[in-house]
């Protein structure tokens, strides 16, 4: 005969995997989102280690998808360079493997055409009293601050900054 006690753990499991379900269905999540959302239900480690594979393997739970949906979004919508969504997706504890493939998929001719619209958009809005030097550095910092690696930052900036003259209007 199965205890109160024992029913009521399993009713929570059931209810807990149920709900995990749902949040997944609608957006795609990674474990530590799994980890986190779960943290509110009062299960043991055990438990939620079995939601965890049960939804891996359900396929409502898939870190590659998730990564690239991430890798994917981030950079279109959020304008993020690869040295932050390598940061944020480490921070996430995607494995590095999957880190390498998502970022593989994002062209780097994307992430300049990205960079120098960023980057133009901000110039523009810039003063045109202000020293080259000072506006040269907006932009670096503007650009390392979303994301991008040094070099491609110079390389753009350099770029747009020849096309830029303070005398005009």
């Amino acid at each position: 005969m199965e205890s109160g006690a024992d029913k009521e753990g399993r009713e929570l499991y059931k209810r807990a995997l149920a709900a995990m379900e749902r949040y997944s269905s609608r957006r795609e999540c990674c474990r530590a989102d799994v980890e986190r959302y779960l943290s509110k239900y009062n299960l043991s480690v055990d438990e939620r280690a079995k939601i965890i594979e049960e939804l891996t393997r359900t396929n409502f739970l898939d870190e590659m998808r998730y990564a690239l949906a991430f890798v994917r979004d981030k950079s279109k919508f959020n304008g993020w360079g690869e040295v932050k969504l390598l940061w944020e997706l480490r921070k996430r504890g995607i494995s590095a493997d999957i880190i390498a493939k998502a970022l593989e998929e994002l062209p780097q001719s994307q992430q300049i055409d990205r960079l120098r619209a960023i980057l133009q958009r901000k110039l523009s809005s810039l003063s045109k009293i202000e020293e080259r030097q000072k506006v040269k550095a907006k932009l670096i910092r503007l650009a390392l601050s979303k994301g991008y690696s040094r070099d491609l930052a110079y390389r753009v900036v350099k770029e747009i900054m020849g096309n830029f003259d303070l005398n005009k209007e």
